[in-house]
């Protein structure tokens, strides 16, 4: 009150809630204050951290639970528990109990309600419980969290409360139980510290009194009731951090095979999919110099592998997997998983020869799981096809579908890679037999559909059968769960398919629906961006090209190879237009980009000389942009490929046939070149080649004596650019 003698004398500091890292440093502080170091120690491992976790989700944070539990974890008896506790608890509860008091009535409804509640409650299943609308409660817990009685946690579109206080649950409890029950936070407390087994050899120590033989008793029977809290807690802590890029069906998958899996593989895989590798391999690291059964001992191992595999060390990863297969009895599911796991990490490393060898090891171990076998069969095909041996790459495939009990996945990758593998040898009958077996295998996985659908529409493509490639691709696109690059590929097919047959407004739809697809990969995006920017300039809408070409430059992650291609094409079209200078800089700055792409795919400066002798320049305007062209070109060492692309040019002028352009005008152009790379050894050849060919296009191609200037290897260079048939070209050799 303002006219008492400290009024506005003490600052009021608010202990905000300890998260689980100064949760486990306060209680390692307080036993290092004592000189406990075996709690230190035990606080430290994966398992006192296990524990703290699981703790931290009973106590939210609560400073004073953590200050009681630190006297129980250094005495180790249940008894050092129960009493300090039920002395907090009498402390508090008087307290806790007037705050409920000041509540509005429906606000201490609310409270008690949540007070005797595990876990949390949605709004509308307080309503219910109330007689009240959601909206009343709604507003009230607004109201509440305000006031910090309650936590609201997002579960989809719904909201969940709690309790933000533990505390206030129990004195509620108390009060309402009379201390006829053992409280149920201190009871979930000893079902997360302890082993079932622990519990029960603690209930026969004679030195428990009878209060702590209760809660000892009500924990076991919980956990035998309600199975085991701690797995509970963490298990649920790893579902609301596993990766978004997952599939419902793959998140359902993993949680199911973690509800089988050791603690310090949880812990493990929860720092993982938080971003902390090293964490996770810390973890692994402490578990395995601990004495575990071989089969535990085995999948640790095999986990760490996995995580050396994931940060790309290959020889770490290989080392893990090699110390499985070392080990003595182990069993044969977890040999064949470290075969090939093996054989994969010696294939990333390059060593081919060993991946085979571990492949081939798992495919004839004797009682291995079937569908371990045929992945080992399916990789050693892949490699197959991959050193150009067809018959074994189909031999491999073929083993796939005749191995009994083979899971339908194996089943339908081995056709898709059997068919792609005929692809190759150009068998393209057999290639859609096998793309078409996939369709019709039950439940076939929705990615190897996709895969088949799309190899066999590029196929119908490659082959003229328009109607029925887009009708392959359109499957893939109204297939349900395909994955999204899948579907974004097919798009991006489709859309080419349509192009080839002139339907631009479709062609431009499809490239449309790739950019708007939510998390479509950025390289298709930039690959719709770059085929979209190139049918709009083709149907002369200039400045939606250039619109495209540029969102590929803002693309955050694009591909190197095409934001060079866009910033080529941009310059294109921007010299197309007559700003020059946009255009010689949006051209240097694709053939830095180029500089870092093997192959450098500088095709793409083909179509600049074209560009430049269509722009109706007069001879001064001409000769200073090829100039710059060739100053530009000789920077980035691409001079051979933009004199490439200049007898490209004069070969498109030669096959269009008449009228060819004037004299004058064919002179002005070979003259410009002649002037701007007179003295550039390096585009000599290309000089000499544009000069003959000029004076033949001058002839109107009637004068193949021009052409025998050159040498035979130099006239067939022109001869195929001006699209001479045989027939011709014995013509013109005999004239």
């Amino acid at each position: 009150e303002r006219n008492s003698p400290f009024f506005g004398f003490f600052q009021t500091e608010h202990l905000k809630p300890l998260n689980v890292d100064e949760a486990t440093e306060l209680l390692r502080n307080i036993a290092e204050l004592r000189g406990e170091a075996e709690v230190v120690r035990f606080l430290g491992t994966s398992r006192g951290r296990s524990r703290v976790r699981a703790i931290h989700h009973l106590s939210g944070g609560n400073h004073r639970i953590y200050i009681v539990l630190a006297q129980f974890i250094s005495r180790d008896s249940v008894d050092a528990l129960v009493e300090p506790f039920m002395k907090m608890v009498d402390e508090l509860t008087p307290y806790y109990q007037e705050r409920i008091r000041w509540l509005p009535p429906m606000q201490r409804k609310v409270v008690e309600l949540l007070c005797t509640c595990e876990g949390t409650v949605p709004v509308k299943e307080i309503a219910r419980r109330l007689f009240a609308t959601p909206q009343t409660v709604s507003s009230q817990l607004q109201d509440l969290r305000e006031k910090g009685y309650v936590e609201s946690r997002p579960r989809g579109r719904e909201s969940y409360y709690e309790i933000s206080e533990p505390l206030m649950r129990i004195c509620v409890e108390v009060k309402d139980n009379q201390r006829l029950q053992p409280l149920r936070l201190l009871v979930d407390f000893l079902r997360v510290w302890y082993d079932e087994m622990d519990l029960e050899k603690r209930l026969g120590n004679p030195e428990e009194r009878p209060m702590a033989c209760d809660y000892l008793r009500s924990a076991l029977e919980r956990n035998r009731r309600e199975g085991n809290l701690r797995r509970h807690i963490l298990l649920n802590e790893i579902q609301s951090s596993l990766p978004e890029a997952l599939s419902p069906s793959q998140k359902e998958e993993m949680m199911v095979n973690l509800a089988e899996a050791p603690e310090s593989l949880i812990l493990a895989k929860q720092r993982e999919f938080v971003g902390d590798m090293d964490g996770a391999l810390r973890l692994l690291e402490e578990e395995l110099k601990e004495k575990a059964p071989l089969a535990v001992h085995a999948g640790l191992l095999l986990e760490r592998a996995r995580l050396r595999s994931l940060q790309g060390d290959w020889k770490g990863a290989i080392a893990e997997f090699s110390a499985v297969l070392e080990l003595q009895s182990a069993p044969v599911n977890v040999v064949a998983v470290a075969l090939f796991g093996r054989g994969f990490s010696h294939g990333e490393a390059g060593n081919t020869k060993q991946e085979i060898a571990d492949y081939s090891a798992a495919i004839e171990l004797k009682g291995a799981p079937v569908d371990w076998v045929a992945r080992a069969l399916v990789s050693r095909g892949l490699k197959h096809v991959q050193a150009g041996n067809t018959q074994q790459a189909i031999a491999n495939f073929s083993a796939v579908l005749d191995l009994p009990g083979a899971p339908v996945d194996q089943v339908a990758s081995a056709l898709v890679s059997r068919g792609l593998t005929h692809v190759q040898a150009g068998d393209t009958q057999q290639a859609i037999a096998n793309f078409s077996a996939v369709l019709d295998l039950p439940e076939a996985p929705a990615d190897a559909v996709a895969w088949a659908l799309t190899s066999r529409g590029f196929i119908h493509s490659q082959a003229g059968n328009t109607q029925q490639a887009i009708a392959d691709y359109s499957y893939v696109i109204e297939l349900q769960d395909a994955p999204v690059d899948q579907v974004a590929e097919a798009l991006l097919f489709r859309g080419l398919t349509h192009g080839q047959a002139c339907n631009t407004q479709q062609e431009i739809a499809d490239y449309s629906a790739v950019i708007e697809l939510q998390d479509a990969p950025v390289d298709q995006v930039a690959k719709a961006l770059f085929n979209r920017g190139i049918t709009h300039g083709q149907a002369g809408n200039t400045q939606q090209a250039i619109a495209d070409y540029s969102a590929v430059l803002e693309l955050q992650d694009a591909p190197v190879d095409q934001v060079a291609k866009a910033q080529l094409n941009l310059a294109e079209t921007l010299i197309s237009e007559g700003r020059w200078k946009e255009g010689f800089q949006a051209m240097e700055n694709g053939l830095e980009s180029l500089a870092s792409v093997q192959p450098r795919m500088t095709y793409a400066l083909h179509d600049l000389t074209d560009v430049v002798f269509a722009a109706g320049l007069n001879p001064n305007g001409r000769r200073e942009k090829v100039q710059e062209l060739v100053k530009v070109c000789g920077k980035y060492q691409v001079l051979t490929v933009l004199g490439e692309g200049l007898i490209q040019h004069i070969g498109k002028v030669y096959r269009s046939g008449k009228p060819f352009p004037s004299t004058d005008n064919l002179e002005d152009w070979a003259s410009a070149w002649e002037e701007a790379a007179a003295n550039v050894p390096d585009f000599q050849l290309a000089l000499r080649l544009l000069r003959t060919a000029i004076e033949f296009v001058k002839s109107g191609g009637k004068d193949p004596g021009v052409l025998l200037v050159l040498t035979s290897p130099e006239r067939a260079i022109l001869h195929q650019a001006f699209g001479l048939s045989d027939s011709e070209e014995s013509s013109l050799q005999g004239s």
